[in-house]
Formats: structure tokens, sequence, C-alpha cells
């Protein structure tokens, strides 16, 4: 078996993905957690309350996609304003 893929449930699968992406949206708190809402769909953002600051905002996130519609955050940052952008690596702290 190679180093990408596993056994799930009995069955040899490949992991979703281990992408890393960058995309653009408003950034709204939902349900299922912070979403993002692109020209192309929604995202599941995972990146902690530190991004909370860009509720209802046109936002950039940087990360890797973890699931079908998930997304593990590495940065969030004002899609307008590239320097106000959290570093959610440093615990949020301005990069």
């Amino acid at each position: 078996m190679s180093a990408t893929s596993f056994v799930a449930g009995g069955i040899k699968r490949k992991p979703v993905s281990t992408s890393r992406i960058r995309v653009s949206g408003i950034l709204s708190h939902g349900s299922r957690g912070l979403i993002l809402q692109t020209d192309d769909g929604l995202w599941i953002i995972e990146a902690g309350e530190t991004a909370d600051c860009f509720l209802g905002e046109k936002v950039t996130v940087e990360g890797d996609i973890v699931g079908f519609d998930r997304l593990r955050a590495d940065w969030v940052g004002s899609a307008r304003d590239r320097s106000g952008r959290l570093d959610l690596r440093t615990g949020g702290q301005p990069s």
C-alpha cells in the first residue's frame, strides 16, 4: 500500500485531498462553523475564533483541503487590504 492511501472499513482509500489552496469570498458564521461563500460555492473554514474579526467581510483564506468542503486555514486576511491578515500558525498574530 502506498503512503498516499489508507484502509478504512476494510476498503483501500485515498485521502480526500492534501492540496493547498487560496480562495476568496465573504466570511460568515453558520451552524457548521465559519463559512466562506465564494463565487464557486461554500467552504467550511477551520480557523478558530481568531478569524471572527473578519465576519461579514470579503476575505482571502489559505490552507489545506481536509474534506469535501472543509479548509483548514493557515491564514485569513482582508481581500481588500493585505495588511490586515492573521497568521493562524502563530495564534492569530498579524503577519
